[in-house]
């Protein structure tokens, strides 16, 4: 080896030594996460005039295995914010993607069932909200299904988030706007604009629909649905569709809260129901 190829190469070790110490400053500095993979990012489809898209299956192999997830982007001129799918392990979820904080694109962290921000270190629970800061705003979340179409992700009212209440407390819905309540064994979980806490309706049979609170009565995250009942994604309680506790599932312990139907004609398919 020549003497100035020595040199070269001592040269570009030194440079090496001075700037790792800042690497390691700004990826270590404090506030910030821990290093995340990102999700990968990919173009949304536009949505139709309803709000509604549908992600081909074959576009998002990651949704195909818990713990996988995908950041959808949107025009801009669309005004709609990135959302995050994630398979969960327990069923899809659907988050505003961009942190509040500073718009940073969320990951999923699959062992702490929560989105986290990797530019710095907040945290959200399944269900939206903020657990850590230095965001303060808790996350929109979306209601989203799979079909044979594909992955369909609701954006808009009328698809997993209902209508504000009237002035004396009650939620009227049509279940034309609903397509899974217009079935036995249908079900959507949304929030009623302006009210708080997320509504679970189900349709039992051609007569009966059930309002429930989808807070698992635990701690209060959100529950999912499963093929033939709810799940807690936070600490594994199971709940059968009818809202009763499945025993010796989790820490529940005790059936989700109810709300009251004050009636639902199925001719015309209006709910109402006291959220208030």
């Amino acid at each position: 080896m020549s003497d100035d190829v020595t040199r070269r190469e001592i040269v570009r070790r030194a440079a090496l030594l001075v700037v790792a110490p800042a690497v390691g400053t700004v990826l270590g500095q404090s506030g910030c996460a821990r290093l995340l993979s990102a999700e990968r990012r990919l173009e949304a489809p536009i949505p139709d005039r309803k709000g509604n898209l549908t992600l081909p299956l074959e576009s998002a192999p990651e949704l195909a295995r818990p713990g996988g997830g995908v950041v959808l982007h949107f025009p801009a001129n669309t005004g709609r914010r990135p959302a995050l799918l994630v398979n969960a392990g327990s069923g899809l979820l659907a988050l505003q993607a961009d942190c509040p904080h500073e718009s940073c694109d969320l990951t999923w962290v699959q062992r702490d069932r929560e989105a986290e921000c990797p530019c710095h270190g907040s945290r959200f629970a399944s269900d939206g909200t903020v657990l850590s800061p230095p965001a303060v705003t808790n996350l929109e979340r979306y209601f989203v299904e799979q079909t044979s179409a594909g992955y369909v992700l609701h954006l808009s009212p009328g698809d997993g988030f209902y209508p504000a209440p009237s002035d004396d407390g009650s939620l009227t819905i049509s279940l034309s706007a609903y397509p899974p309540l217009q079935q036995a064994g249908g079900s959507v979980i949304g929030s009623p604009e302006g009210a708080a806490g997320p509504l679970l309706l189900v349709r039992e049979d051609a007569q009966t629909i059930k309002a429930l609170s989808a807070l698992c009565p635990h701690l209060g995250c959100v529950v999912q649905r499963r093929s033939f009942d709810f799940h807690c994604p936070c600490h594994g309680s199971t709940f059968q569709l009818d809202g009763s506790f499945v025993p010796n599932s989790g820490p529940a312990q005790a059936a989700l809260n109810p709300f009251t139907v004050k009636s639902f004609d199925p001719v015309s398919g209006t709910l109402i129901v006291q959220v208030l």
